[in-house]
C-alpha cells in the first residue's frame, strides 16, 4: 500500500465483516476501532467541523476550545458525574466529548463489534431523522430488513499511538466513568489547527499505512443489530445510566422482536 492514501477494504455483508474478525490478526491490544453511519465521512472531531478551514492561526482553535470548556464546566459544575475540583484539560476534554460536547476529540473504542453498534444506529438515526440514542420507531427508521453501508474505521497502535504533539491517545479518564467502560472506550486528540481530520493528518505525517477504512454493506440491519444484542451490545449497556434503560426497556417493551 502506499503511504499517501488509506487502505479501503470492501466487506459484502455483515457475516464477511465477522468472518474477517475471525480470521484477520485481531488484537484488541494493537488496534482502536470508530465506527460511522456514512462510509463517505472522513475522521473529523466536532470541534473542527465547526469551524472554516485553512485556519491561519493556532490560537484561533484554541480559543474556540476552551469556549466549549468553559461552558460546559459552568453548566456542569455540581452536577451527579462531574468530580469535585476538575480543572485540567485532558479530563475535561473526555468527560465532555464523552456526553456530547464539541472537542477536538474523537471516541475510538478497542471493540470492532461496539464500534460496528455505533456505525449501525447512527445510519438508522440518521436515516429516520430520528435522535441517536432516543426511542426506537421502526416505522421510522429501516431497521425491519433495511439495508446500510456503513464504515468500521481501523487504527494500528505504534508505541503510545501519538503522532508527534498533533495527535495524542487518552485510555484513562483520571476518574470514575461507567460510560466509558461499557464501550471500551479511548480517545484521539486532533491537537492542531492545520489539519481537519485526523486521515488527513496521518497521510500528510507517512502514517496512512496505521489507519485502514472497512466498508460494510451490511444486507439486513435488523439481523445485525439482533446479533449485538445477543453480545450484550445494545443501548442499554453502552450507556449505563437511568434513562437509557428506561429507553431501553421501552424498545425491548415495545419492539421484543428487534432486540435493540
Amino acid at each position: 500500500m502506499c503511504a499517501d492514501h488509506i487502505e479501503i477494504v470492501p466487506l459484502d455483508s455483515w457475516d464477511t465483516l465477522i468472518q474477517h474478525l475471525r480470521t484477520s490478526s485481531y488484537d484488541v491490544a494493537d488496534y482502536f476501532y470508530r465506527g460511522q453511519g456514512d462510509p463517505n465521512w472522513a475522521l473529523v472531531p466536532t470541534l473542527q467541523r465547526k469551524l472554516t478551514y485553512p485556519i491561519r492561526a493556532r490560537e484561533l482553535y484554541t480559543a474556540r476550545m476552551y469556549d466549549y470548556l468553559r461552558a460546559f464546566r459552568d453548566h456542569a459544575h455540581g452536577l451527579v458525574g462531574f468530580p469535585d475540583g476538575l480543572t485540567t484539560l485532558d479530563p475535561l476534554l473526555t468527560l465532555g466529548r464523552h456526553h456530547g460536547l464539541v472537542t477536538p476529540l474523537l471516541d475510538w473504542t478497542r471493540s470492532p463489534y461496539i464500534a460496528a453498534f455505533f456505525a449501525l444506529a447512527e445510519d438508522v438515526a440518521r436515516n429516520a431523522n430520528m435522535p441517536l440514542h432516543g426511542e426506537f420507531d421502526p416505522s421510522l427508521a429501516r431497521a425491519r430488513g433495511g439495508t446500510a453501508t456503513v464504515a468500521i474505521w481501523r487504527y494500528q497502535i505504534r508505541g503510545d499511538g501519538s503522532v508527534g504533539n498533533e495527535l495524542r491517545i487518552y485510555t484513562e479518564v483520571g476518574f470514575p466513568n461507567a460510560r466509558q467502560k461499557a464501550q471500551s472506550s479511548v480517545y484521539m486528540h486532533l491537537d492542531t489547527h492545520e489539519y481537519q481530520s485526523v486521515d488527513g493528518l496521518l497521510i500528510a505525517r507517512d502514517r496512512a499505512a496505521d489507519l485502514q477504512k472497512w466498508v460494510i454493506d451490511v444486507p439486513d440491519v435488523h439481523d445485525a443489530i439482533a446479533d449485538l444484542a445477543l453480545m450484550n451490545i445494545h443501548i442499554g449497556t453502552m450507556f449505563p445510566d437511568l434513562s437509557h434503560a428506561a429507553q431501553h426497556a421501552n424498545n425491548r417493551m415495545t419492539y421484543p422482536e428487534l432486540f435493540f
